[in-house]
């Protein structure tokens, strides 16, 4: 059984649990408004998110940000160069006003880690931004993009969902932070290092209540759609609550990245 856990290993390692979540947010919205389902849409950020987040993981240690050295990262680079053939070919069927987000959104992922001053600074050394400017374009990804891509009108609805989704992506960050919380730069100023982590997992449970609570100022609520919220909420609120420091190699990786999966299933069944 060796071999299971290095391939689930992989799976976690090389970002395509990640970008399962984020292909399941994208789903989660399309239920929710009743939007077509566009493969190609889907399967584009699928495979580009593969290939920024491998880049955001790997690409800070190795020469010039592509030579690696270790046989499992030229591994995990050899499939994210596979995953960026994958994006481009399904980004070529996907409309202009659809790249013109995208393009955006790349430049900025890009900017994350390369550095833009001759200071050697880059977007995520901004004291206290990585968690908002994730939050940001996760919201815009898995929201605003599906919109966008079926021509759609920009509700009030839509509006608060955005915004709902950014705040999701501001909550499950608290755990990964607290993770992360002895290897970050005291400069990059995280949650837990601002508030201590008593108040960053309190600050996190109250972000996801606000989330929940917006959802009553939609015109349009479903009562299967609001249910379904609701269990996610109490699911955020618990994992939030159990994080700690000291976690369990899956516990963020794997069990709260993978949420928004659980959201979309819960969807799709009801």
């Amino acid at each position: 059984m060796q071999w299971l856990k290095t391939l689930f290993n992989f799976y976690i390692d090389a970002s395509v649990h990640v970008a399962l979540a984020v292909y399941a947010l994208i789903q989660v919205t399309c239920i929710n408004y009743q939007i077509p389902f566009e493969d190609h849409l889907s399967l584009a950020i699928f495979f580009g998110v593969i290939v920024s987040y491998n880049f955001l993981k790997y690409a800070e240690g190795a020469e010039k940000y592509l030579i690696v050295k270790a046989k499992y990262t030229k591994i995990i680079q050899f499939f994210s160069f596979g995953c960026a053939g994958a994006a481009i070919y399904f980004m070529l069927k996907l409309p202009l006003r659809t790249w013109i987000l995208l393009g955006i959104l790349t430049v900025v992922s890009a900017l994350y880690m390369i550095p833009v001053s001759r200071f050697g600074k880059n977007i995520r050394s901004l004291t206290g931004a990585k968690v908002f400017i994730v939050a940001l374009v996760w919201a815009l990804v898995t929201v605003v993009l599906p919109v966008l891509d079926n021509k759609l009108e920009m509700t009030g609805d839509l509006i608060v969902e955005t915004i709902q989704r950014f705040l999701y992506v501001v909550a499950v960050m608290v755990p990964f932070e607290l993770r992360d919380l002895a290897r970050d730069s005291k400069s990059l100023k995280t949650i837990p290092q601002l508030l201590g982590v008593g108040k960053a997992k309190m600050f996190g449970i109250l972000i996801v209540l606000l989330l929940y609570l917006l959802d009553f100022i939609k015109e349009n609520i479903q009562l299967a759609q609001h249910l379904v919220l609701s269990l996610i909420t109490i699911l955020v609120i618990v994992f939030i609550a159990f994080s700690k420091e000291d976690q369990k190699k899956y516990y963020s990786a794997f069990w709260v990245e993978g949420i928004p999966v659980i959201w979309w299933l819960l969807l799709f069944a009801g």
